[in-house]
């Protein structure tokens, strides 16, 4: 079960997407970000408010030629777009540092694209 602790007080910016420490999936609401799109077994979600979602579908979010991000659950009910940092460095077979101790609760939302 994918655990996902978002944060109700943040706005959903067109282009933003928060990067996460703590979730083990990366999850969007927006259909139009993917350029691949595929069933999956169902997972279940479970936000930090309690409720729980399924996930049904993944994709393949691209930002750039250089850079993308793949089994993105699309979960249209969900508030948040959200970069899992330890799937991305698994994916990415890289190590991820933070030198600002100014994040609150590991999280930055950030503009990618």
């Amino acid at each position: 079960m994918s655990v996902l602790h978002q944060k109700e007080t943040l706005s959903k910016g067109k282009n933003s997407w928060i990067l996460d420490t703590r979730v083990t999936d990366h999850v969007t609401y927006n259909i139009y970000h993917f350029i691949t799109f595929y069933k999956i077994k169902p997972i279940n979600i479970k936000p930090s408010n309690g409720s729980s979602v399924k996930a049904f579908h993944a994709r393949t979010v691209q930002f750039s030629k250089e850079f993308m991000i793949f089994h993105v659950l699309y979960i249209p009910k969900f508030s948040f777009k959200i970069i899992s940092i330890h799937r991305l460095i698994e994916n990415l077979n890289c190590k991820l540092f933070f030198y600002s101790l100014r994040i609150a609760k590991s999280r930055i939302a950030v503009h990618l694209g």
